[in-house]
């Protein structure tokens, strides 16, 4: 019985971290903390510092990209929150038809996205984007306004998913133009968070427009045909800020 006791007492000493020794666990922490406070190990605060500052010298079109994708963002985040009520009240389409719509429209600017993938690398970015940019403002315009539903059809099916796929496809293009090695990870990633930054964006508006305005509900230019507006003024902006 001692016998069976002690190799139990062994066993557990040698094995449990419990019983590891005092010295082995002071050593443990002291390489833990010369690991925190090395050169190498940097804090995340650091980093991201360091990533700002790789971006120092970069072209203003850089810049001017990343204001680009939150304004495109915005555009199309707006319209795809209000498109499927807008058809319900405006032209009393049903959920399921306005649903239909709403699911046609999305792979309209995908079949048109692969369409005009060759047309976008024979003008260039900045051709492409003033021309993709006037067709989009166009377009939203006549959404905002019209109240046929064929010109609506018209718009939402050829000329604005056109138009989205002629002008913000070439925004990745231009930050890898305007970008190097060491920063177009980072540069990439805050690209991708502005598209995020734009939809927070539209979802604000939308709100401020259909709650806290107090848009009169029987006004023939409604809460929503006044949020479809703001994107054709942003389209107007981002054609002026590509043609400067």
């Amino acid at each position: 019985m001692s016998a069976s006791n002690s190799a139990s007492n062994s066993y557990s000493n040698s094995t449990s971290p419990f019983y590891a020794p005092v010295e082995a666990a002071e050593e443990t922490e002291g390489a833990e903390g010369e690991g925190t406070n090395s050169p190498t190990a940097k804090s995340w605060r650091n980093e991201l510092l360091d990533s700002f500052h790789s971006l120092a010298g970069s072209p203003r079109e850089l810049y001017l990209c990343f204001l680009l994708k939150t304004f495109e963002s915005y555009n199309y985040f707006a319209l795809s929150q209000i498109l499927v009520i807008y058809l319900h009240t405006e032209y009393g389409l049903s959920d399921v038809v306005a649903g239909t719509v709403y699911g046609t429209w999305g792979l309209s600017i995908t079949l048109w996205g692969l369409s005009t993938a060759f047309l976008n690398d024979k003008m260039g970015v900045r051709r492409s984007l003033i021309i993709g940019c006037t067709v989009s403002a166009v377009s939203s315009l006549m959404i905002a306004t019209t109240t046929s539903l064929d010109l609506l059809y018209a718009n939402l099916f050829f000329l604005l998913p056109l138009g989205n796929s002629m002008g913000m496809p070439m925004l990745t293009i231009a930050i890898k133009r305007y970008t190097n090695t060491k920063n177009r990870g980072f540069a990439f990633g805050l690209f991708y968070s502005c598209m995020n930054i734009g939809a927070l964006i539209s979802g604000v508006v939308v709100d401020l427009f259909n709650v806290y305005l107090g848009w009169p509900k029987d006004a023939a230019f409604t809460a929503n045909r006044g949020v479809i507006l703001t994107t054709t003024l942003l389209y107007c902006c981002s054609m002026v800020i590509t043609y400067g």
